[in-house]
């Protein structure tokens, strides 16, 4: 590992700095460095690509188990924000006492070697100005397809060199090479969400080397790994179970009104109290969204059953 001399907030600085041995203080109480991994694990002495990582370091160390590595999901989200800004408020202080708490980002994001598929911040602005985050109709959907589909000739110009690397076998390789480097002998981790995936691969590929997983928020990885075409890639478990029964709650928290005096109020909505609209459709889809501050009737409550995470 190396690591920059000038460690700031946000990570990238101490990327485009020099280097020296072990992890440098960023001043706030957290370390940070840079790791070089193989870019493609069939040629370990090719291209490297470097991987951005973040440590809390344990409180007592005379008590110190080891690292605990963390990954927050998505893919693509960033482990070293998610340590910097929320590990002392997500881990209890036993926690922080006993386990360094480590973060990265995975190759591809953020600050380390990163999927870049724009020249510039303008050209990505630009591109996503237009970007419909819910499309509706055929003509939106249709619309929407276009674009991911220009996005991924975007990225296969700039970056077509990476993209045959992300895959999450390689990046728990990544994270076992990671946890070979801060010293330990077994892997400590927990994981969120896309990270229980990651999880369970790694546990797969090294099971002989895992200390002790926390897995939260499931996915299926038979299922994420080896679904339908066209189907939904990323499910909880249970959680399609869990928002159906949310989504009734909500149904009979509401009752529609008759009012119909224009364009925007067919599709109204109200709860609680007769006569206080809550809502009203914009696409003519009736998509209801309930005020906050209306309060779901006692008589109307029904229990969710489901387990949304198993």
């Amino acid at each position: 590992m190396r690591a920059g001399r000038a460690c700031g907030c946000p990570i990238v600085r101490y990327l485009a700095h020099g280097a020296s041995a072990g992890l440098a203080g960023l001043g706030d109480g957290f370390d940070c460095a840079t790791a070089r991994v193989p870019l493609d694990y069939d040629e370990p002495t090719g291209r490297a690509i470097e991987l951005a990582l973040i440590r809390l370091p344990a409180t007592d160390r005379a008590r110190r188990i080891g690292s605990l590595f963390v990954n927050p999901g998505g893919p693509g989200n960033s482990g070293v924000q998610f340590v910097r800004e929320a590990a002392r408020a997500t881990y209890p202080a036993e926690v922080r006492a006993r386990f360094d708490i480590v973060g990265f980002d995975p190759r591809g994001v953020a600050a380390s070697t990163p999927v870049r598929c724009f020249a510039n911040d303008s050209d990505r602005q630009q591109f996503f100005a237009d970007y419909n985050v819910l499309p509706v109709t055929g003509t939106e959907l249709a619309a929407q397809v276009d674009k991911a589909v220009d996005l991924a000739r975007r990225c296969q110009a700039r970056v077509g060199w990476l993209l045959p690397h992300l895959s999450t076998a390689n990046v728990a390789r990544d994270l076992d090479l990671l946890r070979k480097a801060v010293g330990d002998t077994r892997l400590s981790y927990i994981g969120y969400s896309y990270g229980t995936y990651l999880g369970a691969t790694y546990a797969n590929l090294f099971p002989n080397r895992v200390r002790a997983l926390a897995l939260d928020a499931n996915s299926d990885p038979p299922a994420y790994a080896t679904g339908p075409r066209l189907s939904v890639p990323f499910v909880r478990i249970n959680a399609h179970i869990a928002a159906s029964d949310t989504l009734q709650n909500a149904r009979t928290a509401v009752r529609p009104t008759s009012a119909h005096s224009g364009p925007t109020s067919r599709c109204r909505v109200q709860c609680g109290r007769p006569g206080i609209p809550t809502a009203t459709s914009d696409r003519g889809g009736c998509i209801r969204r309930t005020r906050r501050s209306c309060s779901t009737p006692a008589t109307t409550q029904r229990p969710t059953t489901a387990t949304p995470f198993t």
